[in-house]
């Protein structure tokens, strides 16, 4: 699978949790595509009562036709959503894990 479809699918799958977590009014859920670099992020941004709420729910890089996923802090997991999309496991980076933990898993080493 190569970078554009990859990104595509990334895309489509980060505009879906948006339009998914929006539902509260207090804290928006907001993208950011850089598609010159190949990253893609969703952040949380707003208030709950006093309480200001910034933060990265999930980074997101192409790299060498790799996702690399060096944050994901969604309920379901983003992995879950790139496998049932197509994307294989030889493909995806867990790229919060230290090298020497990829080893253990299914996904790429790097």
């Amino acid at each position: 699978m190569g970078t554009e479809e990859l990104a595509t699918i990334i895309k489509e799958g980060l505009t879906q949790k948006v339009k998914l977590t929006n539902s509260n009014n207090t804290v928006e859920a907001q993208t950011v595509f850089d598609p010159l670099s190949h990253r893609y992020s969703l952040f949380h941004v707003g208030w709950i009562n006093e309480h200001r709420v910034f933060g990265c729910v999930l980074h997101i890089e192409i790299k060498q036709d790799q996702v690399w996923i060096h944050w994901d802090g969604t309920e379901d997991g983003f992995i879950t959503y790139l496998e049932e999309h197509g994307v294989p496991p030889s493909q995806i980076v867990q790229g919060w894990l230290p090298p020497e933990m990829r080893q253990h898993t299914p996904y790429a080493m790097n």
